[in-house]
């Protein structure tokens, strides 16, 4: 929420970003509950970047999982613990591939020690989510919980419906409109076809 003194000394409160928040609230929950795996983008010690998914659960507006040692990507969260995740609908639900309806983040990775109340929490929330594999995976004992606490990211729910999200703060929530408001075409330099 922000605020902002008038000539009157009174101050305005602004909710418009709490608000749209809000209405995108429902679509954000859907994407969580309808796809089990996140997308994650890594990187290496020499800064290339590595694909990667993995299954997810989500508590108190983190999210986490499970992967192991033997995974590229494990290494990668533990030496460069701030990358993207991705969460993406089925191309079978998309109406249009271009618009496909996802959420991105850039996220900070904390791993959860075993001794932990909260990574008991973790592992039945993704035993919940992804079945009980994971307690397979949980004696194989090179396994690890992390914690990725969402900095900043952006919703997509088709053509010029993108919104850029600020977790820590809803009231910051805005609809990205491209430059000058004008969304794609020639206010990006990109010439239309004859």
């Amino acid at each position: 929420m922000t605020t902002e003194s008038n000539e009157f000394n009174v101050e305005i409160i602004d909710n418009k970003g709490a608000d749209l928040y809000a209405e995108l609230e429902p679509e954000l929950q859907r994407l969580h509950e309808e796809n089990i795996t996140l997308l994650m983008a890594t990187v290496d010690d020499e800064q290339i970047a590595h694909a990667s998914y993995t299954p997810f659960a989500v508590m108190d507006g983190n999210y986490y999982i499970f992967i192991a040692d033997i995974a590229y990507h494990t290494q990668h969260v533990k030496n460069r613990p701030i990358f993207d995740i991705m969460i993406v609908d089925d191309e079978s639900k998309t109406r249009n591939i271009y618009a496909r309806k996802r959420v991105t983040y850039q996220v900070e990775a904390t791993e959860v020690p075993g001794e932990d109340a909260e990574f008991e929490a973790g592992l039945a929330a993704l035993t919940e989510r992804a079945g009980k594999t994971v307690n397979v995976l949980r004696d194989m004992g090179d396994f690890h919980l992390f914690k990725l606490s969402p900095r900043k990211g952006v919703l997509v729910t088709g053509f010029g419906k993108a919104f850029r999200l600020n977790p820590k703060d809803q009231s910051k929530t805005t609809h990205l409109t491209g430059i000058d408001g004008k969304g794609h075409g020639r206010s990006h330099g990109v010439p239309k076809q004859a």
